[in-house]
């Protein structure tokens, strides 16, 4: 999470520290939703495999803190007027990064092997995320003319990479394990924002989440090594938040 918020405060000094008319947004984002996971089981024990698969959902919830800029302004200002000689017009969409924590993911799966697999999985993540925004306004005019109360609303696409740690207890009533593991994670996602005001936008979409594969050992009385027991974990989340804007810093003039 240090690392995460280096990052950010690294890219606003940056912006900070370039003298220009351009600017692009800082904003902070809640979020809340329902997760919808589904775990595969394998391994072995001395005695059977213990394979299979199961699904839970849980409420999910985070926070994140991010810059918005437009596409226009990313380009070094001298690119403009070749740019326009090429007849190429860059959008306006904006372009988001942010640093994101999520919290909240708790499930309880039933997977085969003996008598079966009783398995609690408690997750949080760090995400890096970039976002496009993509007005509809412009394809909804020239389709159907002009709808005032759809302006404001924008269809949104992510990805994200960052850091799931995920704790994981297992047990068939006669061996059980536990651990904690740090794993890769990533996310796609797609929704609908609508601008609520010029600093207030809400949303709602879908994200698929791959929260990596968590893994344990399995102990039983008087035998250490029982078992080996891994989990690949990934969620299916509709997720609603609220983005607020709070300052507009300079973007930097890249002459």
């Amino acid at each position: 999470m240090r690392h995460s918020i280096i990052t950010l405060l690294a890219l606003l000094a940056c912006v900070v520290g370039g003298a220009s008319s351009r600017a692009g947004d800082l904003y902070v984002t809640g979020n809340l939703g329902l997760s919808g996971a589904n775990g595969e089981s394998s391994g072995s024990t001395l005695f059977f495999p213990n394979t299979g698969s199961d699904s839970d959902s849980s409420p999910v919830y985070g926070g994140a803190m991010g810059i918005a800029v437009p596409i226009n302004e990313l380009f070094p200002t001298g690119w403009d007027d070749r740019l326009r000689r090429w007849r190429v017009n860059l959008p306006t969409w904006d372009m988001r990064f942010e640093v994101e924590g999520i919290a909240g993911r708790d499930y309880e799966l039933r997977t085969d092997g003996g008598d079966g697999y009783f398995t609690e999985v408690d997750n949080w993540a760090v995400m890096h995320n970039l976002w496009m925004d993509l007005p509809i306004r412009d394809p909804v005019n020239w389709a159907f003319g002009r709808f005032p109360l759809l302006e404001p609303v924008t269809v949104y696409l992510g990805i994200g990479i960052g850091l799931a740690v995920t704790d994981v207890e297992a047990t068939d009533n006669v061996s059980r394990g536990s651990e904690t593991n740090y794993k890769f994670a990533w996310h796609a996602s797609a929704g609908l924002a609508y601008e609520l005001t010029n600093y207030v936008t809400l949303s709602a979409g879908y994200r698929y989440f791959d929260l990596g594969e968590a893994s344990l050992s399995q102990s039983t009385a008087g035998i250490e090594n029982f078992g080996d027991y891994d989990l690949d974990v990934r969620a299916h989340e509709f997720v609603a938040g609220v983005r607020v804007s709070f300052y507009t810093v300079p973007w930097p003039r890249w002459d």
